[in-house]
């Protein structure tokens, strides 16, 4: 593929920055190798990237450039696949194509925008790479590249069988959201839903290609290659034991791969771009004279260049930040001091009343359903013995309640159900309890999809859904939380979470918590309490 004294140059997006790493190979022999780090411009590629590129372009005339298309909607579909004019196909393995429609291959290409981009690789493509050498029978092979997952399964014959596409939460977003100033905080965080979603998706690739080949082989090794190292070993081992898989966690240079892919001639099919027809030089004399050239007669332009630039720059964010400042001014003059309920108390006292009525059944009891209203509750509960609950539930009951009944007893087996119905709470929860919330940096009024993603970050939970606002001194946001445990700890921990964040977070009737096939389903109401704007 190379000739003598080729240039390769890689642009790699990771994270906020570009990195742009470069060889020179004389004969296949790597003779020169660095790499560069720029930041993103509004993610898109910058100025200072782009000079960067086009200048080491121009030292060779035999230069390649490559990138990685990170689209998420790229299949892997057989040959047999029919395909319409509007996709781009290339090629996998000997029976397989790898698809992306051609608007959302043109959409990814625009962020480089930059002239005589050579190569863009598929991740796909760079994992079969990886695996290529030691192909596992009846394995996951995993690739994660920024906030992507790209999964390919062997079968018993080492030949790919399924693959897919996952996400994997990203640190950026999360740090942008303003949610927390303590980077400790947002780190830990961070990991944490990082290693709970990568436990979902492994499992999700998992039961997907179950569900399309069923009655088939269990997989037996599955494979994470990184190039950034995210999770610890006693993570591995935490998803070595929950998911019951053997999973091994390897570090792997991307751009070596990438190197390796276009020094074969079978990179051109493996593209889903052309590569660029390059220049031939024959006369090195010339090339270095007219670059001796431009560098003199340019040396004073340029410096005038990029000083007249970086003034620009500074000038521009000088601006930006004394607007941000100004705006964040004029939005805290808008904000009232005002009393919100103060939400670690009233949650405190919910999570008291709710361990109250737990602590009520007893030893030879089990509890299968719990409905808490305001003033009222009902219990549904098998018990052993007959008098179970005149003898000991209904004694406990009424130090919580005045009045309780059973309303319905019903015996199967060995075993009796009962419903009971309580109403008239003795010490009724006091929701009056208020905090002066004083408008502060930390401090910011979110709309209402701003605070379901907000609550989403620090609760575990099924699903979140907007249910009302209201409106009165302050404003309020009422979402119904749904979760699945096997425990109500998850419920408490829950309650800890909301008592540790800044705003007004409280519990609301009606609360429930119902046990179904060794799981309970828990739901409940969040209100969220902020101070409104003029």
């Amino acid at each position: 593929m190379f000739n003598k004294n080729t240039q390769y140059i890689n642009i790699i997006k990771s994270q906020q920055n570009i990195k742009i790493n470069y060889q020179i190979t004389d004969d296949s022999k790597i003779i020169k190798s660095e790499h560069s780090t720029f930041l993103m411009d509004n993610n898109q590629l910058s100025n200072d990237a782009k000079i960067k590129i086009a200048a080491l372009r121009n030292t060779k005339a035999q230069t390649f450039i490559s990138a990685i298309c990170e689209n998420t909607k790229q299949q892997i579909v057989t040959f047999d696949t029919l395909l319409d004019d509007n996709v781009k196909s290339i090629y996998f393995d000997t029976k397989h194509n790898i698809i992306l429609d051609n608007k959302d291959l043109e959409n990814d290409l625009m962020f480089y925008n930059i002239d005589n981009l050579d190569y863009f690789l598929s991740p796909f493509t760079i994992l079969h790479n990886i695996i290529n050498n030691k192909l596992e029978e009846k394995s996951l092979n995993i690739l994660i590249h920024n906030e992507n997952i790209y999964a390919i399964l062997l079968n018993e014959e080492k030949r790919y069988i399924f693959s897919a596409i996952k996400k994997l939460p990203s640190y950026t977003e999360l740090s942008n959201s303003n949610f927390y100033e303590d980077e400790i905080s947002k780190q830990k965080l961070y990991e944490e839903m990082y290693l709970l979603k990568m436990q979902e998706n492994i499992s999700s690739i998992i039961q997907e290609f179950y569900d399309i080949n069923k009655n088939t082989y269990f997989i037996q090794n599955t494979n994470i290659y990184y190039s950034i190292k995210q999770l610890s070993s006693e993570q591995i081992d935490t998803l070595n034991n929950d998911l019951l898989l053997n999973i091994n966690y390897l570090q792997v240079n991307i751009d070596n791969y990438i190197f390796d892919l276009v020094s074969k001639p079978s990179i051109n099919k493996q593209s889903f771009i052309k590569k660029k027809k390059k220049k031939k030089s024959n006369k090195l004399f010339f090339i270095l004279l007219s670059v001796f050239l431009m560098t003199l007669l340019s040396a004073g332009g340029v410096y005038w260049y990029k000083q007249n630039q970086k003034n620009n720059i500074l000038k521009e964010k000088l601006l930006k930040q004394q607007n941000k400042l100004a705006k964040q001014k004029k939005e805290l003059a808008k904000i009232e001091e005002i009393s919100l309920p103060k939400h670690t108390t009233i949650n405190s006292l919910y999570k008291k009343f709710i361990i109250d009525i737990f602590d009520t059944i007893g030893s030879d009891s089990t509890l299968k359903e719990i409905k808490l209203l305001k003033n009222e509750s009902t219990l549904v509960y098998n018990f052993e013995k007959e008098d179970s609950y005149e003898q000991n539930l209904k004694p406990a009951l009424l130090k919580i309640y005045r009045n309780s009944e059973n309303i319905l007893t019903s015996k199967n087996n060995n075993f009796y159900t009962a419903i009971i119905a309580n109403n008239n709470v003795i010490n009724p929860i006091n929701e009056n309890e208020t905090k002066i919330y004083k408008p502060n940096k930390k401090y910011k009024n979110l709309s209402q999809i701003e605070i379901e993603k907000y609550l989403k970050t620090i609760l575990d939970y099924s699903s979140i859904t907007f249910h009302k606002k209201y409106n009165s001194k302050y404003e309020s946001y009422e979402y119904i939380v749904t979760q699945i445990s096997s425990t109500p700890e998850s419920f408490f921990k829950n309650i800890e979470k909301l008592n540790n964040q800044y705003y007004s977070i409280t519990l609301k009737f009606p609360i429930e918590f119902i046990k179904s096939n060794n799981k309970i389903n828990i739901k409940y109401s969040l209100i969220f309490n902020q101070i409104k704007t003029k």
